[in-house]
């Protein structure tokens, strides 16, 4: 009976440790969140491998399948909440719950900003039929700009006008580096390739730095081993490959917390 009445006393607390499942760290001032709206099985048929990848994968991922997250960042600072990527139309409830642990709703919201323009990412932008965040500004690469709502005809270019129709007029463009004067520590790094915006998200103090990279990796754990490994969704292959590579260069053995929007983790890692 005591281990009854010991087991319901601590249960809450289980019940909690078990669903916090997100990061949170403080970084110049701001609270920030880390968390995966979605954890899946990819299939490796997405991927182009060249024979030693294609052996790999087949040795640690012998059903074929690799695990995936599609993880998002919410920042607050003052009177701004910053979210970035959005995640999938299917991961709108898991988005609320997410902002709810920072305490926000979706309106309040006051800037999303866009790693860039595939599915995935900005899928969370209408619920039901209505725009999800009234009272979001929206921020996009410029060069991520040009090519969706510009240049590309294709059915992601469509999704993505569409997605960000109900926005166009709080629609504001970025380029490398500060976004916008009012969080100058969240700054914009290009990794083009992937598509021809991509853009990762850092942001630092003299203490802590964290980069979000966005979609340098879909299958993480061969892209480490072989980054030369491609998804049918890169623009350009060649370049995503040369940003991934100068990715893995320049931040190894580095103190800069990793991680990405389908990294099988949301919780920052070090590449020592």
């Amino acid at each position: 009976m005591k281990k009854i009445l010991l087991f319901l006393l601590l249960f809450p607390s289980f019940l909690f440790a078990a669903e916090k499942e997100y990061y949170h760290t403080k970084i110049n001032g701001a609270d920030v969140y880390i968390t995966s709206l979605k954890s899946f099985p990819r299939d490796n048929s997405i991927l182009i491998m060249d024979n030693g990848a294609i052996q790999y994968s087949k040795k640690i991922f012998p059903n074929g399948k690799y695990a995936t997250n599609t993880n998002i960042m919410i920042i607050k600072k003052g009177k701004n909440n910053i979210l970035i990527d959005t995640g999938y139309p299917d991961t709108i409830n898991s988005l609320q719950k997410a902002l709810k642990i920072a305490g926000l709703k979706f309106s309040d919201i006051t800037h999303i900003i866009f790693t860039h323009l595939h599915f995935d990412h900005i899928g969370g932008m209408i619920n039901n039929n209505k725009p999800t965040f009234p009272n979001a500004k929206i921020y996009i690469n410029k060069v991520e700009y040009d090519y969706f709502f510009k240049k590309a005809n294709d059915k992601s270019a469509d999704t993505a006008k569409k997605l960000l129709a109900p926005y166009k007029n709080n629609i504001k463009l970025y380029t490398e580096g500060v976004i916008d004067n009012d969080f100058k520590e969240i700054t914009a790094v290009n990794a083009f390739g992937h598509t021809p915006g991509h853009s990762m998200i850092n942001i630092k103090d003299k203490y802590t730095d964290l980069l979000f990279i966005a979609d340098i990796f879909h299958a993480y754990e061969i892209q480490m081993k072989y980054p030369k490994t491609t998804v049918i969704y890169d623009v350009d292959k060649d370049m995503a490959v040369k940003s991934r590579i100068k990715v893995m260069s320049k931040y190894k053995g580095t103190n800069t917390l990793i991680v990405g929007a389908h990294t099988p983790f949301y919780k920052p890692v070090t590449w020592k």
